[in-house]
């Protein structure tokens, strides 16, 4: 049988429709198992977080009492909801620090216990990918030697200590120890001299401190100018060479930044120096090199990257 155009065509519609509805009930089937599966309670949690809670946690954040306004009896386990990565990051802070259960209670978990919770913990959150905001939290200042004690005097740690790699600003403190006179600290707090102060110890070199960097620099090499170190670059003596120079530059290098520069370093510092002098004249060649280490990376932070030698 012979179909007209206008058939043919209100047919093939038809199937068009057909083969839509299909689909999209498909994807209604698909969907709940789908948003189903994403929130399905995460291995080990029944065996091991579940027993851990209500033996250690509950009595005191539980659903008749919520110390601190914490509850753990309904805690949530979709570590892909920000909120509930938040609440078990605040968690395994506490069981990391020892800070909870209360060191007052009698009964406490064994390490064993403990470990494999915080195991755990870590091991969704990284899953998640909202680990890393707890690692960030681990290089602040405040966390620097937070270490526990039992297990780094026990002797049961056998491998070469090591500790995450940091980038720090030197604080006032540290400054005032490096001897550089009456020099005031580049590294300056932010808040004012009454109360509380707050040291912006994380906060990145920018040009007030650069600034106030060269002015150090500028009233640490008067100061002993006038004391006559520089003498052997005055106008009416020859240029040091050879192992004068770099005499020079060791001695400066370990003024600055507390210890004896590397060949490599030496070298570096040993060509700007002599390109100095020949620019600027002696004087002024190794005042520039010396404002040069003050500028370096290592004058301005506390760098923990693992430069020293390999264990």
């Amino acid at each position: 049988m012979l179909l007209s155009h206008h058939s043919f065509n209100m047919a093939t519609k038809t199937n068009g429709i057909r083969k839509v509805s299909t689909w999209i009930l498909a994807i209604a089937i698909l969907l709940p198992s789908i948003f189903s599966a994403s929130a399905v309670t995460p291995s080990g949690f029944d065996e091991l977080i579940k027993p851990f809670l209500k033996e250690n946690c509950i009595r005191c954040h539980g659903k008749e009492k919520q110390k601190g306004k914490l509850t753990l009896h309904d805690a949530q386990v979709d570590f892909e909801n920000p909120k509930t990565s938040e609440f078990w990051l605040e968690i395994l802070a506490q069981l990391t620090a020892r800070d909870m259960p209360p060191t007052d209670e009698e009964a406490q978990p064994t390490d064993s216990e403990r470990n494999a919770v915080i195991e755990w913990i870590d091991r969704q959150l990284l899953t998640a990918g909202s680990g890393e905001t707890y690692r960030k939290k681990l290089l602040a200042p405040e966390y620097g030697n937070w270490v526990n004690h039992e297990k780094l005097f026990s002797g049961e740690i056998k491998t070469p200590p090591f500790s995450p790699s940091r980038l720090w600003r030197f604080n006032t403190e540290i400054f005032a120890h490096k001897g550089f006179g009456k020099a005031k600290s580049p590294f300056s707090y932010v808040t004012s001299e009454r109360g509380i102060r707050d040291y912006a110890a994380l906060s990145i070199a920018d040009q007030s401190t650069v600034q106030m960097t060269m002015i150090v620099a500028d009233s640490f090499i008067a100061d002993r100018e006038k004391r006559g170190d520089f003498s052997d670059f005055s106008d009416d003596k020859p240029i040091p060479e050879g192992q004068d120079l770099v005499e020079v530059i060791r001695r400066e290098h370990s003024r600055v930044l507390g210890r004896y520069p590397s060949n490599e370093e030496q070298e570096k510092y040993l060509t700007f120096l002599k390109r100095s002098i020949k620019i600027g004249g002696k004087l002024e060649g190794v005042k520039t090199t010396i404002k040069a280490m003050f500028l370096s990376p290592e004058s301005i932070y506390r760098m923990e990257f693992g430069m020293g030698e390999v264990d």
